[in-house]
């Protein structure tokens, strides 16, 4: 072999090229598995919902409705016909996408969402890319962590919008560490339109002054919004179910199946536990943001939208494991500046399944505890980092011009 060949395959070029190539394979894998009739034991989901698509064909039926005048929280008379679908429970403005995908019959539509889920994935890895400074050893163990992140399973197999919300926040911090802000305020405001649930990062903007998001994706909710609401009696009230607190009992949705923190402290609390306990988790974790938005040596506003998006996944009463792929453009930039024991630990119980398949019949009260302590727990050492700059690279990084 000539030597100068040889040089090209040292081993440091090598091995980070071998394991991303794992990587892709893991995930084919996994995407596969998502794909495939019946459901996997290894996550509780899978385990009792059988079919595939059912959040997906929420959204089928919602933009199926719209196209027909009907209100898109319509879900039971006069639906489209599909496999299986829950409720729609997000705004009016997300349905617009469910519109040309209910042209396609329903198992043709949710192929096709896969796919673009399958899009969304290899463009953050593309994003990771670049803002590694494309250095793969820096790209590769995160490269590795998007690919072979167990909650994306549950992502494609039930046709979740998850991974489309850590693309448009992904995008949005992307756009202020590459392109100097060029496109944030869109991707921005599309994560505001889709998903809702980064609202909660308005104190981050308007103290850095990035009002435009908030007001485009304000103006798109009042007008399309408000015009459904009007249009059709009792949207507003469907719609506005989201924020009720009403009900903690296992029919709203504190079932085995909820891996959020107001599901671990329920069941620490066991019977005495009761609404104001939602109410005091979120207003510690707002609080929490807002401290991590105030503090002088803050970390970057890319930081903080990953921040915000996370610290939703974490109030959230119905947190399920699908929910943690939320978690990724946190971690990502976490990883970024530096990969220590702490982020591995975060990683590893945010990316691995929980131990739902060792936990049979009646659990004991230690299962439990355990089970529903994974994903918040690794959730909160991620949040660790980056609220008390545990890493300090990470508090000095700014946006690359």
């Amino acid at each position: 072999m000539p030597e100068s060949l040889f040089k090209s395959l040292r081993v440091g070029k090598v091995i980070p090229l071998a394991l991303l190539l794992v990587a892709f394979a893991g995930h084919i894998i996994i995407l596969r598995a998502a794909l495939q009739d019946g459901g996997s034991p290894l996550f509780y989901d899978s385990d009792v919902i059988k079919d595939k698509g059912c959040d997906f064909y929420a959204l089928y039926v919602a933009g199926d409705n719209l196209r027909k005048g009907r209100s898109v929280y319509e879900y039971e008379s006069h639906s489209a016909k599909t496999p299986c679908h829950f409720s729609f429970r997000y705004l009016p403005t997300a349905a617009l996408i469910g519109a040309p995908l209910s042209i396609l019959p329903p198992k043709a539509a949710y192929v096709a969402w896969v796919a673009g889920l399958e899009f969304c994935l290899l463009t953050c890895l593309m994003l990771v890319w670049f803002l590694a400074g494309r250095k793969m050893s820096a790209f590769v163990p995160l490269a590795a962590l998007w690919l072979l992140y167990t909650p994306m399973y549950l992502e494609f197999r039930m046709g979740q919008f998850n991974l489309a919300q850590a693309f448009f926040v992904l995008m949005a911090a992307a756009s202020l560490r590459l392109l100097s802000g060029r496109g944030f305020a869109t991707w921005m405001a599309a994560s505001f339109i889709w998903k809702h649930n980064t609202i909660i990062a308005a104190p981050s903007l308007i103290r850095r002054k990035k009002h435009s998001p908030l007001i485009v994706a304000a103006v798109l909710i009042a007008v399309l919004g408000g015009w459904h609401f009007v249009k059709f009696p009792g949207s507003l009230q469907a719609f506005s179910e989201n924020f009720s607190l009403q009900g903690t009992g296992a029919t709203h949705g504190f079932t085995r199946g909820n891996l959020g923190l107001c599901m671990f402290v329920k069941v620490l609390a066991q019977k005495h536990f009761a609404p104001y306990f939602i109410y005091a988790i979120y207003g510690f974790v707002f609080a929490l943001g807002l401290a991590a938005t105030q503090r002088k040596k803050s970390p970057d506003l890319a930081v903080q939208l990953c921040l915000w998006l996370a610290l939703a996944v974490l109030a959230y009463k119905h947190t399920w494991e699908h929910h943690y792929v939320m978690a990724l453009p946190l971690l990502t930039l976490i990883g970024l500046s530096g990969r220590g024991i702490f982020f591995w630990i975060a990683a590893a119980l945010l990316a691995l399944p929980t131990p739902y398949y060792f936990f049979r019949g009646d659990w004991m009260f230690n299962e439990m505890l355990i089970y529903h302590a994974w994903k918040p727990a690794g959730l909160m050492i991620a949040i660790a980092l980056a609220v008390f700059g545990s890493n300090k690279k990470l508090l000095k990084q700014k946006a690359v011009k």
